[in-house]
């Protein structure tokens, strides 16, 4: 049963309730011992007490600490992978000039070993760029 059905068979506890009502396009808050069921479209919820409304509030703070936490985390992953996107770049243009320096083998051969001293420094430079 809803809360509504409840409240016309007079099951619910005496107490405050939120409801949306006929007259009113705002939610009203409504006593259970009231006489409304003409005016009343749904009961909603039961208005909590202070006690509860206080333990809420707490819960939420929690939460809103932990969202933050969160939050904190998710930047700090996005600026990793954009480091990283940054660094696959980089070795995609080295990949693309060793496929180009190593594709004629008898070239490869006869150049002077300084290039692929020069080559191999680049890409250790990028591996190890932190």
């Amino acid at each position: 049963m809803s809360l509504t059905d409840d409240w016309k068979a007079r099951k619910l506890k005496e107490g405050n309730y939120y409801c949306k009502i006929t007259v009113s396009p705002e939610i009203e808050m409504v006593y259970s011992g009231a006489m409304y069921d003409d005016l009343i479209v749904e009961i909603l919820a039961e208005v909590p007490s202070y006690g509860n409304f206080v333990e809420l509030t707490e819960k939420v703070k929690k939460q809103e600490k932990e969202i933050a936490k969160g939050d904190g985390i998710i930047g700090k992953l996005l600026k990793e992978g954009s480091s990283f996107r940054t660094k696959n770049n980089k070795l995609r243009g080295l990949l693309k000039e060793c496929k180009e320096y190593l594709s004629d083998v008898d070239t490869y051969f006869t150049k002077n070993a300084d290039e692929a001293v020069l080559l191999l420094t680049k890409i250790n430079e990028v591996i190890n760029d932190n």
